[in-house]
């Protein structure tokens, strides 16, 4: 097969994943997950069924694809916040709060679709190794800081949904500060 055929299958499959994905967040709007089809999902993308199952085992697969997704874009950026320097952390910080800003919708759908203790629990911790990128992880080894923690980590998570919830009326940089100062302080981070 020639190299510009493969291209070509490589785009039109990435194309069939994409309509399939976007088309089941559409769909994440009007009604709850149990309750959409693969008929539905696949006449909403205008895709057959025979092309959604040669990319998905089930409606569950293509939910699992997209949530594998998210939880790696949230990876990349908290990678980035592994970091002693404070300038490079509070702009990985922003950096992780405008892809919150432009993925809230979604975020929100994957946490109601998958449960409370799925996603959410995925970005709880997420949320802890951007406390711990800022501090050292040898400061969790006994009970009371291991509680601190988990302050911490869930307190980070709350401002972030509500601040999505209110409808992010502060910048990313006006929260990195708010996280910054108010939040990572009391593990005596600064």
């Amino acid at each position: 097969m020639s190299e510009e055929k493969t291209r070509k299958q490589d785009l039109r499959r990435r194309y069939t994943r994409q309509m399939l994905e976007k088309n089941l967040v559409l769909l994440l709007k009007e009604k709850p997950f149990e309750k959409i089809t693969v008929k539905e999902l696949c006449e909403k993308a205008a895709i057959n069924r025979a092309t959604f199952y040669a990319y998905y085992s089930d409606m569950h697969d293509i939910m699992e694809q997209i949530f594998e997704n998210m939880k790696e874009l949230m990876h990349q950026h908290v990678i980035r916040m592994n970091t002693n320097s404070p300038e490079q952390h509070r702009e990985a910080l922003i950096d992780y709060l405008r892809l919150m800003r432009e993925n809230g919708q979604l975020y929100f759908l994957l946490v109601n679709a998958k449960g409370p203790d799925n996603f959410r629990e995925q970005t709880w911790q997420t949320t802890k190794k951007i406390v711990l990128g800022k501090g050292s992880g040898d400061k969790f080894t006994d009970l009371k800081n291991e509680f601190l923690l988990a302050h911490e980590t869930y307190g980070i998570t709350a401002i972030i949904e509500h601040w999505m919830i209110k409808g992010m009326p502060l910048s990313e940089q006006d929260l990195a500060d708010l996280i910054i100062e108010n939040c990572m302080h009391q593990l005596h981070f600064k």
